[in-house]
């Protein structure tokens, strides 16, 4: 995995300004519309568009960055990946619910709730801090999968995914650094009132489809790019 090769993908490209402002614009409207559901059409049109990405650097594209196509094809490609991912983030969102729960029902004396309070942290957030660090590369290895043949079930073969993970233990590592590293630098970038949040907001799926794309090729290997059709003579 190289860092020169993330940034190249962006600046490399005449368009990159134009494709991570049409991310950022989507990005912004999906977050904002989220509780009320609407924005999970957005979300449905980045995962498309993170897939496509991931798919064209397993094609060693020169321009990894696929241009903002039909908004209704990008959903369609994408609405499978984003189930995928919410089932991944289920154990997440359960417990922050029962947590909440356990929180509100024992919020009228202080000694239970410090009591429950420290329990959930001593107990359960190691475990999901774990859980999080194993599903971050076995996403992006359904990922991967799923950008080169998009049926839903790549995500959910487990042991497939754990072999090709295992079996790459150096890169997954290597991996996980990677993404840790652009989380911290995001979350300073995205510090800065507006223009840092902008930034942010449009680097977020394509830099996340750049990182992923380079370790899906590094653990299954490139993907044959389409063959041009041949030309007829006259």
């Amino acid at each position: 995995m190289d860092t020169g090769r993330v940034l190249a993908g962006i600046t490399d490209d005449k368009d990159w300004l134009a494709k991570l402002a049409i991310a950022a614009l989507i990005t912004a409207l999906s977050v904002i519309t989220t509780p009320i559901l609407i924005g999970l059409a957005g979300w449905a049109v980045l995962f498309g568009y993170m897939t496509q990405t991931v798919r064209r650097v397993r094609q060693n594209e020169p321009t990894p960055l696929p241009a903002w196509g039909d908004m209704v094809e990008l959903a369609k490609l994408g609405g499978p990946a984003l189930l995928a991912y919410l089932v991944y983030l289920l154990p997440n969102l359960l417990v922050g619910g029962c947590s909440l729960l356990l929180l509100l029902t024992t919020s009228d004396t202080s000694f239970t709730s410090t009591g429950v309070m420290i329990g959930l942290l001593c107990c359960l957030l190691p475990l999901l801090l774990l859980y999080n660090i194993l599903i971050a590369p076995l996403f992006a290895l359904g990922i991967g999968r799923y950008s080169a043949e998009p049926v839903t079930g790549v995500f959910f073969d487990f042991s497939r995914l754990w072999g090709e993970m295992s079996a790459n233990w150096g890169l997954t590592i290597t991996f996980l650094l990677f993404l840790l590293a652009y989380s911290l630098v995001m979350g300073l970038v995205g510090a800065i009132p507006c223009v840092g949040t902008i930034i942010s907001l449009g680097l977020g799926i394509p830099v996340y489809g750049l990182i992923t794309g380079q370790y899906a090729q590094a653990a299954l290997g490139p993907i044959a790019p389409p063959k041009k059709p041949k030309s007829r003579p006259a």
